[in-house]
């Protein structure tokens, strides 16, 4: 059998969740490989089509980064969160996902979170065509972080 990235992923696991037991012997504590997911939410792009959003639709790909920004001065909603794509506002967070950004980035923490485009659809209704997802950034050290881990090829 193949030693492939996923036996040694497999081995880099088991060591960093191996525990010391009282009498110095090394153990699995199989509660500790369980991680959750990084996505906070995944939506499609709000007032698209009333704002820049044409005017760099071609440059917005899949995995294309973008940035949430509170617009506290907005009349409609004080609590709305812009979606920016370099320096063109491209739309709105929808306004019932708007809440479990707010609040982070009124007080200055929008460094928690990696937006990015995950769909493209060039023939779908304007406020359909780009939808966001929302991950929390991972601030782990890299021993701890098991994202590039496949499990191993069944036989």
């Amino acid at each position: 059998m193949d030693r492939g990235r996923g036996t040694y992923c497999l081995e880099a696991v088991a060591k960093l969740l191996a525990v010391q037991t009282p009498s110095g012997e090394k153990e699995l504590n199989m509660m500790s490989i369980y991680e959750p997911t990084r996505t906070l939410a995944d939506f499609h792009i709000a007032g698209f089509s009333y704002h820049e959003g044409f005017n760099v639709f071609s440059e917005l790909k899949v995995g294309t980064k973008i940035e949430l920004r509170h617009e506290p001065g907005n009349p409609y909603d004080p609590e709305a969160i812009a979606i920016y794509y370099g320096e063109n506002m491209i739309g709105y967070v929808p306004r019932d996902k708007n809440n479990e950004f707010y609040t982070y980035l009124y007080f200055g923490h929008g460094d928690l979170f990696e937006t990015f485009i995950s769909t493209v659809d060039d023939d779908a209704h304007p406020e359909r065509r780009l939808r966001v997802v929302v991950r929390i950034s991972d601030s782990r050290p890299k021993s701890r972080k098991m994202e590039n881990c496949m499990m191993p090829d069944s036989e």
